[in-house]
């Protein structure tokens, strides 16, 4: 009998909980952030079949990462409330598809991004930038050659958190474009194998 009531107890309790568990708040989810909207696109004389990025293991991720510098230099943190909505690499591709535009060509060049920071570095408690930095490499359109190679590592100075962090990288990938423009147009200059 009381292995009965016993089990019925359970029962009861074990319904009363499901019925609540309706009621029961859930964590919210992670705020997503992307590098903006479609950017004013700039015209560059080499024409670019693709433009592709990739990313350092450690950027393969969605979490917003930065550095308590003034703390340790070597450990990387990640924001518990903001994500990217994709992986670094993937957002910087596509924001610079749409920030250079380049003229038709049967068979243009790959420019390829290696990236190998993307952080949001903190000097103090109330003081940051973010870090964009890598290599651009232009390859001819058969992919054999190496056309050119350049290196960047741009800093924005950055507000003390992940929204001040996500418009900083905003602004450094709108000069990253700039200057891949600029370096694209003294490419071309120089070397006509893009339009081959």
């Amino acid at each position: 009998m009381r292995a009965g009531r016993s089990w019925l107890a359970l029962l009861v309790a074990a319904l009363v909980l499901a019925g609540c568990g309706g009621m029961l708040q859930k964590g919210a989810r992670p705020a997503q952030h992307d590098l903006g909207g479609p950017r004013a696109a700039r015209t560059v004389g080499v024409p670019l079949e693709s433009i592709e990025a990739h990313a350092a293991g450690w950027l393969d991720g969605t979490g917003i990462q930065y550095r308590l510098a003034y703390r340790s230099a070597t450990e990387r943190l990640s924001y518990a409330e903001s994500r990217w909505a994709s992986s670094p690499a993937d957002m910087l591709a596509v924001a610079l598809r749409g920030a250079l535009d380049t003229p038709p060509a049967p068979r243009g060049c790959r420019l390829v991004i290696d990236l190998d920071e993307f952080i949001q570095v903190f000097s103090s408690p109330s003081q940051a930038e973010v870090l964009l930095a890598g290599r651009a490499t232009l390859i001819d359109a058969r992919g054999r050659h190496l056309i050119d190679r350049m290196r960047f590592s741009l800093t924005e100075t950055a507000g003390p958190d992940a929204a001040g962090g996500v418009s900083a990288f905003a602004r450094a990938t709108d000069a990253l474009a700039g200057r891949l423009a600029d370096w694209l147009d003294r490419t071309a200059g120089r070397n006509k194998e893009c339009e081959q």
